[in-house]
């Protein structure tokens, strides 16, 4: 189970989604889906250009546009 949050500029944190992915498909489902509104799943990328994978955990992680950042966190079931 994946949970996407959404860090804005301004420091709010947003939860944004949740996956039962592990954290790098589930990211790049959303990238896919919310941000280029592809829909094709079976056409996604393995990884999106952007994203980089947290440096001490399976987390990933990609810089939007607008200067946030999208994380894409494991959780426990």
């Amino acid at each position: 189970m994946t949970r996407i949050c959404k860090l804005h500029p301004d420091g709010r944190i947003v939860d944004a989604a949740t996956f039962t992915l592990d954290a790098k498909p589930a990211l790049v489902a959303y990238i896919m889906q919310v941000i280029h509104h592809n829909y094709n799943t079976w056409e996604y990328p393995e990884v999106v250009d952007g994203m980089y994978p947290g440096k001490v955990s399976n987390n990933w992680y990609y810089d939007t546009p607008d200067g946030g950042v999208l994380a894409a966190y494991d959780e426990a079931i």
